[in-house]
């Protein structure tokens, strides 16, 4: 927990989040602060759970990771992934970048192609074009936006990251932001401290629950040892 908090934390380069109270974020959203003045990159997140099948001992073997969809324009200006093999630039089509400890769960290194069932069950055999580090912070597997949006149910983003262009202001860029939104219910602006604090906290307590189950679990194996 403490190096997913740290990675988020050191990875998340945007000055300001979008989020939304409900399911999602509309696609158009991202397309309507692009054209804020000030905001020089804009990164639509959409967040979901994907399949991998790999062989393992000789036999095949399915995992589940955790992933994301972005948009690679601009992308150095809004996260950080620590890309320590190939390049995110080359993050379009039929591509796929893996974090270094999913690269080594799934035996895959640069150009290879990797087996994916995606959120609807879509089967894809995607390139592997980069390897990072920061996968606990951001997700073990990052894809294209558009291949995960058109096989989710809802094809919503889950998170915009906004960087605003240097020499303007940020604060003015934040005023404009929140102007552009204000017509789509239930969006929500945070800066980068905001929104890291926030999910500092929701990783925190998602560790006190696991602690208590294990707490719980363990009882029951004493009682049963007893």
């Amino acid at each position: 927990v403490a190096a997913a908090r740290q990675q988020a934390s050191s990875g998340l380069t945007a000055d300001y989040v979008l989020t939304g109270a409900g399911a999602g974020l509309a696609p158009g959203i991202a397309v309507a602060v692009s054209g804020v003045r000030g905001v020089s990159v804009v990164t639509p997140v959409a967040r979901t759970q994907v399949l991998a099948t790999f062989q393992f001992g000789g036999d095949p073997d399915v995992e589940p990771f955790s992933a994301q969809g972005v948009t690679p324009a601009g992308l150095a200006g809004t996260m950080d992934l620590d890309v320590t093999e190939g390049s995110l630039a080359a993050l379009r089509g039929d591509t796929v970048a893996l974090s270094r400890s999913a690269a080594a769960t799934l035996g895959a290194g640069l150009g290879q192609a990797v087996r994916l069932h995606l959120g609807d069950g879509t089967a894809v055999s995607p390139h592997v074009v980069a390897i990072y580090g920061n996968g606990l912070g951001f997700g073990d597997i990052t894809l294209p936006n558009a291949m995960v949006a058109d096989h989710a149910t809802s094809r919503l983003d889950t998170v915009i990251l906004v960087r605003v262009a240097s020499g303007a202001g940020t604060a003015a860029a934040g005023e404009a932001l929140r102007a552009a939104v204000a017509r789509y219910p239930g969006v929500l602006l945070s800066d980068r401290d905001a929104f890291t604090a926030a999910q500092a906290s929701s990783l925190a307590s998602q560790s006190d629950v696991t602690f208590i189950l294990d707490a719980v679990l363990l009882a029951y194996v004493m009682i049963a040892v007893v």
